[in-house]
C-alpha cells in the first residue's frame, strides 16, 4: 500500500480445495497486498502451490510452521518463489537460526510465528533476524474465544522487529489489528 501508517493486507488461503483457493484469490485481488498459501493448503497440494499462486502477481507468503529442518524448508520456500515464510518460535534454537540463515540467502522474508509461544521469545526471535514476528491465534484457539490482541498490545514498542497480526481479525476487531500491527491477516 502507499501510505505508510496503513498495514498491508494479507489473504490467507487456509482451505484444501485449490479451486476454491484460486477462486477467492481472484475476486480478493483489488483488495488485498500478499497472498498467503495457507498450511492446509500446502499439506493438501504440496510446496508447488506457492508457485502457482504466483500467477496472480502479488507477493506470496507460505505458511510453512516450520518446526524442524529449518534451513531446508526455507531453500525449498525460495526455491518454489515465496516472498515469505513462516517458522514456529517455539522451534528449536538452532532450527530457527538455520531458517532465517537460509532465507537471508534467498532473499525471502522469514516470519516468526508466535502462536503459543511465551512473548519473550520474541526477543530472541529478534535478537536472530527475523523480519516479521506474526502474533497468531490458531483456529482452534479462536473456538474458544481466543484473539491474538492482548498479546499484539503487550509487545508493540516492545520490540522492533515489524508486526504480523493473524487469527480471528473481524470488522469489529480491525482497527485493533490496523493500529499496532504491520501487516494484518485475514482469511
Amino acid at each position: 500500500m502507499l501510505d505508510e501508517d496503513i498495514p498491508l493486507l494479507q489473504l490467507a488461503l487456509d482451505l484444501i480445495n485449490k479451486k476454491k483457493a484460486f477462486k477467492i484469490a481472484e475476486q480478493c485481488l483489488p483488495y488485498v497486498d500478499i497472498l498467503e498459501a495457507g498450511t492446509p493448503l500446502i499439506k493438501a497440494h504440496g510446496i508447488q502451490i506457492v508457485r502457482e499462486l504466483r500467477k496472480y502477481g502479488l507477493p506470496v507468503f507460505a505458511d510453512l510452521k516450520t518446526f524442524d529442518a529449518g534451513g531446508l524448508e526455507a531453500g525449498m520456500a525460495a526455491e518454489y518463489g515465496a516472498e515469505y515464510a513462516t517458522v514456529l518460535a517455539l522451534a528449536n534454537d538452532v532450527t530457527v537460526m538455520d531458517f532465517v540463515s537460509e532465507c537471508r540467502k534467498y532473499g525471502v522474508k522469514a516470519v516468526a510465528d508466535l502462536m503459543n509461544a511465551p512473548l519473550k521469545r520474541a526477543l530472541f526471535l529478534e535478537k536472530v533476524g527475523v523480519n516479521y514476528i506474526a502474533i497468531h491465534s490458531g483456529v482452534d484457539e479462536q473456538k474458544k474465544g481466543g484473539t491474538p490482541f492482548k498479546a499484539l498490545i503487550k509487545i508493540k514498542g516492545r520490540v522492533k522487529t515489524p508486526l504480523i497480526v493473524a487469527g480471528g481479525i473481524n470488522i469489529e476487531n480491525l482497527h485493533l489489528a490496523k493500529s499496532h500491527a504491520d501487516i494484518v491477516v485475514v482469511g
